[in-house]
C-alpha cells in the first residue's frame, strides 16, 4: 500500500493539474447564500437529527437520507444488486474490469489467509495458491521458498461530467484523497477493506486501480470504491482534523441534487437546489429549496406533521387545532422510515379507505422484516409432534395468512410465499404446504395419526398408531410470543386457526426483557416451548445464524447462537462451513441456493407476515424515480415532485 507521505505527494500534483486557479476555502458557500430563498419547496420528516453530515463520521439512518440529496450515489443498490451512479460501472470479470493477476509472495509477506484474516506468510499458514479459489484446492504453506498467489484487481473508472456544487469536476484526485482518509486509523469507519488493500492507484484523470493484498479472493467491487471526498476543498486537512471540522459535518461539499443552505439544531436542515448538478440540464431536481424538518420517531408525530386535508376526518379526531394551518403550509410532504409507522394501521385504514379518494399515499422500502411461525425441533425430546414434517405442513395449511394480513395491516402487510434469502433472482414460486387449506390439513392430520376421536372441532385431537409415540396424547403445544399489541394479537389469531385444525394451544406472552435473558428459565435460549413467534430481517442474508447446527443454543457449553428451532442438518452444517473460508460472489450464491432450497423443504420455520417500513406521503405527491428495492428510500429524491396528476 502506498505510504501517506507519497499519497499526499501524489494529490497535490494532481490538484495543481486538475486547477487553473486557487480555490479559497471559506466557512459559506457564496452560491447556496445566493440561492437561499423560499419558492417551490419539498419537506420531508426526519423521525430523528442526523449528528453530523460526514460519511465517514456519521453511520445514522437520518444522515444517509439526507447524504442522497447532497450526493447522488455513489452506487445504488437496487434487487440487492450495485447500480453505479457516478462510475460508468461496477467492476466485474464479465467486462474485464477486473481479474485475478498471479504474483510471486515471498516469505514475511503480508497476505490473506484462506479464511480471510491477514498475516505475514510463515511455515503452516493455510493459503489459496494461483488458481485456487476454495478450500479444497488450499495449502499449507511450508515456509521456504516463494510461492505464487493470486493478487485481486479491479479499475472503476468515473463518468465524465460530474462536478462538485462549488464547480470543479469530481476527478481521481478525490477519490485517491478519500481512500487515504478511509485508511487512516483514526477514522472512525469498518477498516475490513482498507485493510485488505495493497494498492489504490490513479491512472489517469478520471481512473483508479486498486489491488487487494496477495491471497484475498472476494468479488464483491462495490466495497473497494470509496465515495469520493474534493481534494481541493478539504485536502489539507489531516483525518483527525476533518472530524471536527464545520463544513464538512454541516455544510458538505458534494455532487449531487441539492446543497445544505441552513441547519437549525433540533429543528430543520435547509438544502437549495445545486446549480452545477450533472442533470440540471433536464429540470432537476424539481424543487428549488428542500428541507429535512426534524420530529421524532414516532407514528403519530410524524402523521401530525404531514400534510393532507384533516377535515373530512373531524369525527374521528383527527385535528391537529391551532397547529392547522401551520401544518398546511410548513408541513411535511413526505415523511420517511425514520419514524416507525407499525402502530398506525387503524389510522392508515381510515385515511386510504374511508372515502373513495385516499387522503394519503403509503409506500413501502426495501426495509423489510419477516415474521416466523418457529418450531423447536430439540432432537433429545423424540415425543414433540412438530419433529414430523408431515405436521410442520399442516400446521403451514392451517395458517390463513391472507386474514392475519388484512386484520392486523388492512392488506399493508404482505403474504410471502418461501422462505426468502438474500439472491439476486427470488424464486417467484409458491409451496403448496403455503396455501391456506384446513379441510386438506384435516385430512392429512387423520392420515398421519393425528384423529378426531369424538368428533368435537372443540377438542385437541390424539395420537392413534404413530410410530414413537403411545396413543392418546392430545396434539397440544406451547406457543410463546415477545409481548406487544401486533404480535399478541397475530399470536391469538393463530392460536383460534390452529385451534380450529384441532390443535391445543396453550400461548404464553413474555415481556422482551424475558424472552431474550439466557438467564430466564422460559426465554428462548432455554427451549421451553413448542412453537415461538420471532421476526427476522428479510431477504435472509445470513441463515446459518438462524439455522446452522454450531447455532444452537447450549447455555452448559456457553453458546448463545440464534438457532431457536434447534434445527439440524448434516449437508446445512456442510455449508455453512463453507463461510468460515473466503468465497467467490459465484461460490456464496451457490451455498445461499442450496440452503434456500433444503430450508424450504424441511421447513424449520413457517414465514407468516411480512412488514416493510412505511413512508406516507401528501397525496399530490409524485413517487417518479424511485424503486421500492433501492436499499436507500430517497436514492431518486431529485426526480420528486408535487403534481395533482401523477402518472
Amino acid at each position: 500500500m502506498k505510504s501517506p507521505q507519497k499519497i499526499s505527494l501524489l494529490l497535490t500534483l494532481l490538484l495543481f493539474l486538475s486547477s487553473c486557479h486557487n480555490v479559497t476555502q471559506s466557512t459559506s458557500n457564496p452560491t447556496v447564500q445566493a440561492l437561499n430563498q423560499v419558492q417551490d419547496t419539498l419537506t420531508i420528516c426526519l423521525g430523528d437529527e442526523p449528528d453530523s453530515l460526514y460519511f465517514f463520521k456519521s453511520r445514522e439512518k437520518s444522515t444517509g437520507l439526507v447524504m442522497q440529496a447532497i450526493y447522488d450515489g455513489p452506487i445504488d443498490f437496487i434487487q440487492g444488486l450495485p447500480v453505479p451512479v457516478i462510475l460508468e460501472s461496477v467492476p466485474s470479470m464479465e467486462n474485464n474490469s477486473a481479474q485475478f493477476l498471479p504474483v510471486t509472495v515471498n516469505p514475511g509477506d503480508r497476505v490473506v489467509d484462506i479464511h480471510g484474516n491477514i498475516n505475514l506468510l510463515q511455515p503452516g499458514l493455510e493459503i489459496f495458491p494461483s488458481g485456487c479459489r476454495e478450500s479444497t484446492c488450499a495449502i499449507e504453506y511450508e515456509g521456504e521458498n516463494p510461492v505464487e498467489m493470486d493478487q485481486l484487481k479491479a479499475v472503476y473508472r468515473l463518468k465524465n461530467g460530474f462536478t462538485w456544487s462549488d464547480g470543479q469536476p469530481v476527478t481521481s484526485a478525490d477519490l485517491l484523497f478519500s481512500f487515504e482518509i478511509a485508511s487512516d486509523p483514526i477514522t472512525p469507519i469498518d477498516h475490513f477493506y482498507t485493510d485488505r488493500t495493497s494498492s489504490f492507484t490513479v491512472l489517469d484523470w478520471l481512473t483508479i486501480e486498486w489491488k487487494g493484498l496477495p491471497g484475498w479472493i472476494v468479488d464483491q467491487f462495490e466495497h473497494y470504491f470509496w465515495s469520493p471526498l474534493p481534494a481541493h476543498f478539504y485536502g489539507i486537512y489531516s483525518a483527525e482534523q476533518l472530524l471536527q471540522l464545520e463544513e464538512i459535518n454541516r455544510q458538505p461539499l458534494g455532487w449531487g441534487p441539492y446543497m445544505v443552505s441552513n441547519w437549525i439544531p433540533g429543528e430543520s436542515i435547509e438544502l437549495v437546489k445545486n446549480p452545477n448538478y450533472f442533470r440540471s440540464s433536464e429540470g432537476l431536481p424539481r424543487f428549488e429549496k428542500l428541507i429535512f424538518r426534524i420530529t421524532n420517531p414516532t407514528g403519530d408525530a410524524n402523521l401530525a406533521n404531514l400534510k393532507f386535508d384533516r377535515k373530512p376526518f373531524d369525527h374521528l379526531n383527527y385535528g391537529i387545532g391551532e397547529f392547522e394551518n401551520e401544518i398546511s403550509q410548513y408541513g411535511c410532504d413526505l415523511t420517511t422510515t425514520t419514524a416507525d409507522m407499525r402502530d398506525q394501521m387503524t389510522v392508515f385504514n381510515y385515511l386510504l379507505n374511508y372515502y373513495q379518494d385516499p387522503a394519503i399515499q403509503v409506500f413501502r422500502s426495501a426495509e423489510i422484516e419477516t415474521q416466523f411461525l418457529l418450531f423447536n425441533l430439540d432432537a433429545n425430546d423424540g415425543a414433540n409432534p412438530q419433529q414430523s414434517l408431515s405436521v410442520r405442513k399442516v400446521i403451514s395449511q392451517c395458517i390463513n395468512r391472507e386474514r392475519l394480513v388484512q386484520i392486523l395491516s388492512n392488506n399493508l402487510f404482505k403474504v410471502p410465499q418461501i422462505i426468502d434469502f438474500d439472491l439476486p433472482d427470488h424464486p417467484a414460486i409458491t409451496l403448496d404446504f403455503m396455501n391456506y387449506t384446513p379441510d386438506t390439513a384435516k385430512t392429512n392430520l387423520e392420515t398421519i395419526g393425528w384423529v378426531d376421536h369424538d368428533s368435537n372441532p372443540k377438542t385437541p385431537r390424539i395420537s392413534q398408531s404413530i410410530n414413537g409415540m403411545p396413543d392418546g396424547n392430545e396434539l397440544g403445544f406451547t406457543l410463546i410470543i415477545e409481548a406487544g399489541s401486533e404480535t399478541e394479537n397475530a399470536g391469538n389469531l393463530i392460536r383460534s386457526m390452529l385451534e380450529e385444525c384441532g390443535l391445543a394451544i396453550n400461548l404464553e406472552i413474555k415481556p422482551r426483557e424475558v424472552m431474550w435473558n439466557p438467564t430466564e428459565e422460559s426465554s428462548l435460549f432455554q427451549g421451553d416451548y413448542d412453537f415461538a413467534i420471532l421476526a427476522w430481517t428479510s431477504p435472509i442474508k445470513n441463515p446459518c445464524l438462524l439455522f446452522a447446527g454450531d447455532q444452537i443454543p447450549d447455555l452448559s457449553k456457553n453458546i448463545l447462537g440464534s438457532n431457536f428451532s434447534r434445527f439440524s442438518h448434516p449437508r446445512v452444517n456442510e455449508l455453512c462451513a463453507e463461510f468460515s473460508f473466503q468465497i467467490t460472489t459465484e461460490k456464496y450464491q451457490q451455498i445461499m441456493v442450496e440452503l434456500q432450497k433444503i430450508i424450504n423443504t424441511e421447513l424449520p420455520v413457517i414465514p407468516i407476515y411480512s412488514y416493510s417500513s412505511l413512508l406516507t406521503a401528501q397525496k399530490d405527491f409524485c413517487w417518479d424515480g424511485m424503486d421500492e428495492t433501492n436499499t436507500n428510500e430517497l436514492a431518486g429524491i431529485e426526480e420528486f415532485r408535487i403534481n395533482t396528476e401523477c402518472p
